[in-house]
């Protein structure tokens, strides 16, 4: 016994020592660790995501779940995850020395981080690709190209002059003076350059000469008989063939998105090749990235104080413009008034939970990489709460600024505010350009908008590749040494598996990684976590590991036990088997599900994800003989960090060996 106390401590010294003399980095100051984690929380889910959402499932009837699922899981889950890193200066997959049966869930947070972070920044070119685009002469989603004409495209807009023109009345002939329109309640086309718009042409007819009534120099012979040239108008029937029924039309930008910049194709069978454009911005975007995580936080700490910072400035001038249109008390009114019916659609409650994880990056890991870079005793109690509310607040001010826009698009339209946008992609690339180019000096704001969406973007990219990169720099200490060519390596080797994604097809792969590598997969990672840390190694325990931390007990401590042992486990469990029970395939814009061969290809790339979390449970609980007590124990390098100068040697020792027993409640 003597013996083995003996190499315990031994053991130990020896971790302490190279955990003292490893070169893992640390943030220069609060600022940026702040400003990195607000990064990360506040991206493209919270200007896009979220107000699609929205948008899709009654607006305030989405507010109140979000809220409440924010409240009961999102905040206590991020304060976890942030002391978690921050106590033991490890990342994803190392902290889990606390509870070695759960190291898959650090693993499987490493490759969610990888596949959101491929297609993410393909969302990413997208943007880039507009902001090249806004430098045009015309912006190209504004007007009707000719060769668009025979898809029904159209240039929607108030005014009687152009755009969207009903029929005024049954008159199977009512002539606009640009085209005849002859179907009740179609609508023409109009902005183009080729076209047939008279509503009347001259015909020329042949009257036999009658000497009474013309003169015989006005004679013209035909066929040895004598005519006379008459002009006649008569309706043009052949515009008819351009007037449309509404149900049927396509914007301008509509098809500028889909047919023009990613050139989508008829399904995922149907990738063809990388369109070229496409993929030199993810070329530019990568690029970007990987040079500013060239030296992982110590470089990326510094971008951050001005792509942190720059997308407030532009949300907050669209804002105050927004609110200035009419129609946007409409707008505003739909964002905030609930139906309350739809509360009680579990769906709306699911879609809430989804945005949730996704903005604030719950179970990516990115949170715990974020905090393990942090000073021992920083206050992380503050921290996350400051970031968890500037996420909300981020995305009420993107809602704002999304909904008193499409307040006015529906007023100037004169159509509802549920027809304004498609879902998807259609509310960031197609609805919200559209009503920029409404604005004076719509270039202005189309370059604002898109590089805010770009520098929002990036932010959250650094979060998701620097925890593919801080956990294989924790599994393999010496990769440390190669920082930069780690990063560059991974950097391609990611740009190499988006480029299916940036295919005709491309959009189709973009819904499949997320549907089943990020989306189902997450709320798997999600239960496992929070039952590994709070029901098995102990929510009495964290807690006391919070205090050594902050150097007192949170406050309102009965609400975080509440969430952290009860609600959170609960509700992530429940919205985990209603995921399962009410599965629905992915779709095409159609309403048609994607092939079974789809599926099974989604299937594989969820269970994938998902794999580590019960084989390396497994693997544990062999290696201590099918004994779950002690598989489950702290490992006995587990402690707060001892390069922290605040926690010596002996105190992480008893640490450990108080430990090996899960304190009571009492302990609070």
């Amino acid at each position: 016994m003597v013996g083995s106390g003996r190499r315990k401590e031994d053991e130990l010294a020896a971790i302490e020592e190279s955990q003292l003399e490893s070169d893992r980095g640390q943030w220069s100051n609060r600022a940026e660790f702040l400003l990195s984690c607000i990064g990360l929380s506040v991206g493209l889910g919270n200007v896009w995501r979220f107000p699609v959402l929205a948008y899709e499932n009654g607006g305030a009837a989405f507010l109140i779940p979000y809220i409440v699922l924010q409240l009961l899981v999102g905040k206590p889950m991020y304060f976890m995850e942030l002391s978690m890193g921050q106590f033991s200066n490890l990342g994803p997959t190392g902290v889990w020395r606390m509870n070695p049966m759960a190291k898959g869930v650090g693993v499987s947070m490493a490759l969610i981080s990888l596949i959101v972070a491929i297609y993410y920044n393909v969302i990413m070119a997208y943007t880039l690709y507009y902001f090249f685009a806004s430098m045009q002469t015309n912006l190209p989603w504004t007007t009707c190209s000719d060769n668009w004409l025979s898809r029904n495209c159209v240039v929607r807009s108030g005014e009687m002059t152009s755009g969207l023109m009903p029929c005024m009345d049954d008159d199977p002939f009512v002539n606009y003076h640009m085209c005849v329109c002859d179907e009740k309640n179609a609508t023409l086309n109009y902005n183009l350059t080729q076209h047939c718009f008279f509503g009347y042409e001259t015909v020329i007819d042949l009257v036999p000469f009658n000497k009474s009534k013309h003169n015989l120099t006005d004679v013209v012979m035909v066929n040895n008989s004598q005519f006379i040239q008459q002009d006649r108008e008569v309706v043009n029937t052949n515009c008819s063939q351009w007037c449309v029924k509404r149900s049927s039309t396509r914007t301008a930008a509509d098809i500028y998105f889909y047919d023009e910049v990613i050139k989508l194709s008829d399904g995922i069978h149907n990738l063809g090749t990388p369109i070229w454009y496409l993929t030199l911005c993810l070329i530019l975007s990568w690029l970007v990235v990987v040079l500013c995580l060239i030296k992982g936080i110590k470089s990326s700490g510094k971008v951050v104080y001005f792509t942190a910072t720059f997308p407030y400035i532009i949300l907050l001038i669209l804002l105050i413009r927004g609110a200035t249109l009419d129609g946007s008390r409409e707008g505003v009114l739909y964002f905030l008034v609930p139906e309350w019916n739809k509360l009680l659609d579990l769906e709306v409650w699911r879609n809430a939970a989804s945005q949730m994880f996704f903005s604030l990056g719950v179970s990516f890991g990115g949170i715990i990489m974020f905090g393990s870079y942090n000073k021992f005793r920083n206050n992380v109690y503050i921290d996350s709460l400051i970031i968890s509310v500037m996420d909300i607040l981020t995305s009420f001010i993107a809602g704002f600024v999304i909904f008193t826009t499409l307040g006015a698009m529906s007023k100037e339209l004169d159509i509802p505010i549920t027809e304004v946008a498609k879902k998807g992609y259609g509310l960031a690339f197609v609805a919200y350009p559209e009503a920029l180019s409404r604005l004076p000096v719509p270039h202005l704001w189309s370059l604002l908008f898109f590089f805010m969406l770009f520098t929002l973007g990036l932010d959250s990219e650094f979060g998701l590749l620097e925890t593919v990169l801080t956990c294989l720099q924790d599994e393999f200490p010496k990769l440390r040494r190669f920082k930069w060519i780690l990063c560059i390596g991974v950097g391609a080797g990611c740009f190499l598996l988006a480029l299916p994604c940036v295919t005709n097809g491309g959009d189709y792969v973009v819904t499949l990684m997320d549907s089943y590598g990020a989306s189902f997969a997450l709320l798997f990672v999600s239960s496992a976590e929070i039952i590994a840390v709070m029901w098995v190694y102990g929510v009495a325990r964290f807690f006391e590991d919070i205090k050594l931390t902050i150097g007192y007990s949170p406050h309102c401590w009965p609400y975080w036990i509440f969430c952290w042992f009860l609600a959170a486990p609960i509700l992530i469990v429940l919205l985990l088997l209603y995921t399962v029970i009410k599965y629905t395939p992915p779709t095409y814009g159609s309403g048609e599900a994607f092939s079974v061969l789809s599926q099974v290809l989604g299937w594989i790339l969820a269970a994938l994800v998902m794999l580590p979390v019960p084989a390396w449970a497994l693997i544990v609980l062999a290696r201590n003989r099918w004994n779950v007590c002690e598989a489950v124990q702290p490992d006995v390098t587990w402690g707060p960090a001892c390069g922290s100068g605040n926690v010596d040697g002996t105190r992480l020792r008893e640490i450990n060996e108080s430990g090996r027993e899960n304190p009571g409640f009492d302990k609070f």
